[in-house]
């Protein structure tokens, strides 16, 4: 069971036990004003098990609703708005009000106002606690409940005041509570009503949620533009709509940019339930490669997290030429620990794309640093030379302008 269903069990019990404590009171004292608070007592009681009940069915999918009905929750939260501003009406018509005026201390003042206490603080503690519940789950239902329970709380309170003030011999100050909560509440009530609806008019999630997935999808090495973020609530879950343009000329690379991106999204953002990502692929123009170096430089080293230094190859892939060259120290030292994938990490961020080696990787650490960054290996048992590596870089450039050209066309043979 969920933790918002738990706050709610929790509700339900209490609001049970106070009710029928109040109903006792009432009947002992004939104190109305208490009757009034067994009467609130009970409507919260009655849209808690609303509220449980929508909380369990929000959730389900079906055949009909394959996003699930989460949007009862927002459909809840208005209906305890239009609880909240019938309480205000109530308040405001004066009918629990008027049940003092002009008469003396009530029989039994002093329970009658110590029950109205003890409800005071259910209603205060169950106003904070669910808000607080609420807020951390993403769960609109329950946060508006939450103000319900503090519509609550100010009413036992008005009660209770005007209890006491009637029992000093105080007149006509009802009134002027009366307007005040009832103000009050209208404004509560009102709140609670237009979040709701904002949600079942399908708003858009909020910009700085929107902001941080764009934040987290442009972070990545091989997004180029991140085109559109957009998304909306249900509930109190979110759905997110993501359009990148990826850089690669590998489709099935593109898709493990998608699926990174989307995990990357959901461990980010709460109360996650779809995330879809649509890509367009912008194929590469260059290619830049990093070879081993030995300490000369002129010979590919055998390892790569012991090279010596690294040669980077810019090329040009239409032409399938060398646009420039740089070498560059390995920035590990040869101590470090998990020297492999710290190399691995370095070229990435210097944006390298393919690692040519002489032999496959015997890091496993390096090579799940390199895959992790989309860092192609590209295995040559034969480039000994730095010339040798360049003809072959040279050879897989041509390989994927041939691939991102397609097919050219003619009968097949």
């Amino acid at each position: 069971m969920k933790r918002t269903e738990k706050t709610v069990l929790i509700a339900i019990a209490a609001y049970g036990v106070l009710v029928g404590y109040l109903v006792v009171v009432a009947a002992l004292t004939q104190t109305r004003g208490v009757w009034a608070g067994a009467a609130l007592v009970g409507i919260r009681l009655l849209t808690s098990v609303m509220l449980l009940a929508g909380l369990r069915l929000s959730e389900r999918h079906s055949s009909s609703f394959p996003l699930g009905l989460y949007k009862l929750q927002n459909l809840l939260a208005v209906l305890f708005g239009g609880f909240i501003i019938l309480i205000a009406y109530e308040l405001m018509k004066g009918n629990i009000w008027k049940l003092y005026a002009g008469h003396g201390a009530p029989h039994g003042g002093l329970l009658a106002f110590s029950s109205l206490l003890l409800s005071v603080a259910v209603a205060a503690f169950f106003a904070w606690y669910k808000e607080r519940v609420g807020r951390q789950e993403s769960c609109p239902a329950l946060v508006a409940d939450a103000r319900n329970s503090f519509a609550d709380f100010l009413a036992f309170a008005g009660v209770a005041i005007s209890l006491v003030l009637e029992m000093l011999g105080v007149r006509h100050i009802h009134t002027v509570i009366t307007l005040i909560v009832g103000v009050y509440l209208v404004y509560v009530g009102g709140r609670v009503v237009l979040d709701g609806l904002k949600v079942l008019l399908d708003a858009s999630v909020d910009r700085k949620i929107l902001r941080e997935v764009g934040r987290i999808a442009a972070g990545h090495p091989l997004v180029e533009t991140v085109v559109d973020v957009s998304g909306r609530s249900s509930g109190g879950y979110r759905f997110i709509n993501l359009s990148i343009l990826v850089v690669t000329t590998d489709l099935r690379q593109a898709s493990r940019v998608a699926r990174d991106i989307e995990q990357q999204v959901r461990s980010a953002v709460h109360n996650i339930d779809t995330v879809r990502v649509e890509f367009d692929v912008k194929p590469r123009d260059t290619l830049l490669c990093a070879v081993p170096a030995g300490e000369s430089g002129g010979e590919v080293n055998p390892g790569f997290s012991d090279a010596h230094s690294l040669e980077l190859f810019e090329i040009d892939i239409d032409r399938a030429s060398v646009v420039s060259t740089e070498r560059f120290g390995n920035p590990v030292p040869p101590e470090a620990s998990g020297r492999g994938a710290r190399l691995a990490v370095a070229l990435a961020r210097r944006g390298v794309d393919t690692l040519l080696t002489r032999g496959a990787l015997e890091d496993g650490d390096a090579q799940g640093a390199l895959e992790a960054y989309d860092i192609e290996v590209l295995d040559r048992p034969d480039a000994l030379t730095m010339g040798g590596a360049e003809a072959d870089i040279l050879a897989y450039a041509v390989t994927l302008r041939d691939e991102a050209a397609g097919p050219a066309g003619g009968e097949p043979s």
